[in-house]
């Protein structure tokens, strides 16, 4: 666009040097909102509602020159496939006007009519205000408060920010927001006058925007899925929100250095994916990074993968590699070394997104079980407000990849805890090694080690990430609905194909949990994002699911086997020490502290061969102590089962122990057999 001849012929290349005089007027009210610019005569306001002084003044504006300038510097928003059409339909409105203002490459200025001389026409001049600030749209939380307006600036660097400017802030003269500018690197006039005019070119552009009903923008503090009121989904990162929805949303919380990206996804697949393919570990693992973006779309909970192993195995090269779907991996991968709430933080800044923590051993053993079942359980604790009353508590979804030397129920039962069965299902330890020789490898892909193709994963992760991920959840932004439907449909074939014989409820919730991560993979490969080849992550995560099975002992309910560890436990430990002993039918007058009832010895002989036969007859009080965690009566029915109570009889029985009265005892035979089968 450019300026009508008769607006150049009169323009003067120099400053004005007449003394500016005192202002007359207030700037006017809004013109109707134009967004391409005009002849510079047709967008003057009369003289009568402008002020006289020129201040900072300059040379009339050059509109050809100020596309040029917009053209070049919005190239890179122009280009992203990702950028909302809002943040496109401004840089491509080069020259705006807000009223009395104009917004162009150089900055924001104030049109000012000098008066006329000698009969000469008057020409407008410029008051320079700001550096180049563009308003895009109007904003406002889903409750429709904390209204602001969302705003476009360069720093002295060039680098383009994305602001939302707070209303409120406008209050005592907008000082707040003059401070704010400042400090983000906005150029603004010195002036007094420019003060001033700073916060009426907001307001003039507040009242533009107020007209538009297509400059609105909703902000959440929150990453992962959105759903508008519209009923659009969109994916909100840090740096963007991704999908077709009428509304832009913009992120207001702290973007924690996650999805920044270098590269392409040409590259990550080249460097990263297609070297893992044929290993189920790292296959299945970056299938569960994808599974995240699911389980909004499939009301499905959170669930967690812990993979279990030595030192050096590869382990931690697993993480990285799945790391890179998000960002930067030294900035995704952390530790389980930090308090509950510090772990809360990062799960919520995980919303719909991997959680990638490393060195389980470094948790608390005492708080261990505890700490996992918060994390996976997606809601954070309620607080307070400044009135008393309850703000609520953060919430997230997400799929958790761990590692570790050390299991979550082996940590937890290092220092006398239990890990619940509930909490087993939300986090499931899977053997890192892939029994092959080679760590978590089952195959090298024509490189010479396990060694040597680690190094080169860790070497690519940390060149290519950051472009998997976006691109995943922008083709399920693209079709929800039949993204859900599709990945039911995998689902149901994975579990199908690897539901085990006799499996109990509890292996079937886990199967369900693979088949997702078996699914997302697929749905990557269908995409083309992997790089692999169809049914490939189906084979890895039927490979896990079948080691999972045989690390934890089989494909039944875990409760009688986490009671009969914790039973036998108790009497590898305490059986000498907690009971008073009968021998021979004679009571051993030994010291017992913290008693737990009686023991009672027995020769038998069998083929010739004497046998010392123990049982224990525990108090009612005592039993209790002895399965705590587990309901009594639970308790006492499945060791019933099992053969390990009198006459199987799930209750305390009256027994008559020698010189002294009949009681009611739970006699304990550990000898019963089959007992040694079943753990």
């Amino acid at each position: 666009m450019t300026t009508s001849k008769t607006a150049k012929s009169k323009a003067k290349p120099a400053r004005s040097a007449a003394k500016p005089k005192a202002a007359k007027a207030a700037p006017a009210a809004a013109a109707p909102v134009t967004e391409q610019a005009a002849p510079v005569e047709s967008i003057v306001p009369p003289a009568s509602t402008l002020p006289q002084n020129s201040g900072d003044v300059r040379p009339p504006l050059d509109i050809t020159a100020a596309v040029e300038a917009r053209v070049k510097e919005e190239a890179a928003l122009l280009g992203d496939p990702l950028a909302h059409p809002l943040l496109k339909a401004g840089a491509k409105s080069v020259v705006q006007r807000f009223g009395a203002y104009v917004v162009k490459g150089s900055g924001v200025y104030f049109l000012h009519q000098q008066e006329s001389k000698d009969g000469e026409k008057a020409e407008p001049k410029e008051i320079f205000v700001c550096s180049w600030l563009l308003p895009v749209a109007l904003v406002r939380d889903a409750k429709q408060e904390g209204w602001g307006m969302l705003v476009q600036f360069r720093d002295h660097d060039n680098h383009l920010h994305t602001w939302i400017m707070p209303m409120k802030l406008l209050k005592a003269g907008a000082e707040e927001i003059r401070a704010s500018l400042l400090d983000m690197g906005l150029t603004i006039a010195t002036s007094y006058k420019a003060k001033a005019l700073l916060m009426d070119f907001i307001l003039e552009a507040n009242r533009k925007l107020q007209k538009d009903p297509k400059a609105r923008a909703r902000t959440t503090a929150q990453t992962g899925w959105l759903q508008l009121p519209t009923g659009e989904m969109v994916y909100v990162t840090p740096n963007r929100s991704i999908g077709n929805a009428s509304e832009l949303v913009h992120y207001v919380g702290d973007d924690g250095h996650r999805f920044s990206s270098s590269n392409t996804l040409e590259d990550w697949q080249h460097h990263v994916s297609l070297p893992i393919k044929g290993n189920s570990r790292p296959v299945f693992a970056v299938s569960i990074g994808f599974a995240s973006a699911l389980l909004h779309l499939l009301q499905m909970e959170n669930s967690g993968f812990n993979l279990l192993g030595d030192s050096s195995i590869g382990k931690s090269t697993i993480l990285i590699i799945v790391a890179t779907l998000f960002g930067n991996p030294r900035q995704i991968v952390t530790t389980w070394n930090a308090t509950s709430n510090g772990l809360e933080a990062v799960a919520t800044l995980c919303n719909d997104a991997g959680l990638i923590l490393d060195e389980m051993k470094q948790l608390a053993a005492e708080i261990a079980g505890m700490t996992a079942y918060h994390i996976l359980n997606g809601k954070g604790r309620s607080r307070a407000n400044l009135t008393g009353g309850s703000k609520g508590g953060s919430s997230w979804r997400l799929v958790l990849l761990s590692s570790g030397e050390i299991g979550l129920a082996d940590l937890s039962n290092a220092k006398g805890g239990r890990l619940y069965a509930g909490q087993e299902q939300r986090l499931a330890d899977i053997p890192a090694d892939a029994g092959k020789g080679l760590g978590i490898f089952d195959t090298l892909n024509d490189r010479p080690s396990a060694q040597t193709l680690a190094d080169e994963l860790k070497q690519a992760s940390h060149r290519h990430y950051g472009t998997a991920f976006t691109t995943f959840v922008a083709k399920i932004a693209a079709d929800p609905e039949g993204t859900k439907e599709q990945a039911k449909k995998l689902m149901a074939d994975f579990c199908a194909t690897n539901r085990p014989k006799d499996a109990a409820s509890q292996a079937l919730r886990m199967l369900n949990r693979f088949a997702l991560a078996a699914a997302a993979g697929e749905l990557a490969t269908i995409w083309g994002i992997t790089g692999w080849n169809k049914g490939d992550s189906f084979w890895a995560a039927s490979v896990c699911f079948k080691a999972w099975i045989a690390h934890r002992g089989g494909a039944g309910q875990q409760e009688p086997q986490e009671l009969l560890k914790q039973v036998y436990s108790f009497f590898e430990a305490h059986g000498d020490s907690r009971f008073k002993r009968f021998y021979q039918d004679k009571l051993v007058e030994d010291k017992v502290i913290d008693m737990y009832g009686f023991r009672r010895d027995q020769m038998v002989t069998t083929d010739c061969i004497d046998e010392r036969h123990t049982e224990y007859y525990v108090l009612p009080q005592s039993f209790n102590r002895i399965v705590q965690g587990f309901d009594p009566r639970v308790a006492a029915r499945i060791l019933a089962e099992k053969g390990l109570l009198y006459k199987g009889k799930a209750e305390a029985t009256i027994q008559r122990l020698p010189g002294l009265k009949p009681a009611k005892y739970y006699r304990i035979n550990l000898d019963a057999a089959g007992n040694e089968e079943e753990l």
